[in-house]
């Protein structure tokens, strides 16, 4: 099978003559807009911002909204610009605690006062979220930052203790 492009000018070009930016945005705008029938139950996909205009992320996160009531969508990200297109309720915070890997979700309510004068960006920098190892406990240190009420602005969804290999 080929596949070729026509341009506004009719030019023919191929896939071999696409950006890796535009090749990894055909595939996950594919992933993401299979007809229902053909959906997955579950789709997960690592970094999906990379090699993206930076205006086609929230395209991305639109598309992954749009299907999410006939699939589940599972975005792994470092990117705090992916972050942004996203609601509080839509996130998990992945860390690593103990030997664990723990995910939890991101309690709006408790981020209601954050969220008045930062974006999930800016709030996810200052280490109020979790999911940062550098960043400082801002949750005792009352530099600059307000505390919301409660300092559990995320509840536990998922936990997965370290596989150990054990040697036969």
């Amino acid at each position: 099978m080929r596949l070729d492009w026509n341009d506004d000018r009719g030019e023919r070009f191929g896939a071999h003559q696409l950006s890796d930016g535009t090749l990894r945005a055909i595939a996950l705008i594919t992933a993401l807009a299979q007809p229902i029938a053909s959906l997955p139950r579950f789709l997960s996909i690592d970094e999906p911002e990379l090699g993206l205009h930076p205006s086609a992320i929230g395209l991305l996160a639109e598309l992954a909204r749009s299907v999410s009531h006939r699939t589940q969508v599972l975005f792994a990200t470092q990117s705090t610009a992916f972050l942004d297109h996203f609601d509080a309720e839509e996130v998990a915070v992945v860390e690593r605690r103990d030997g664990q890997t723990i995910l939890e979700r991101l309690d709006p309510e408790c981020l209601d006062t954050w969220l008045d004068d930062y974006s999930l960006s800016e709030i996810f920098d200052k280490g109020v979220i979790g999911g940062r190892r550098d960043a400082p406990d801002l949750w005792s240190s009352r530099v600059k930052l307000r505390k919301p009420s409660s300092t559990a602005c995320s509840s536990r969804i998922w936990t997965h203790s370290a596989f150990t290999p054990t040697a036969y």
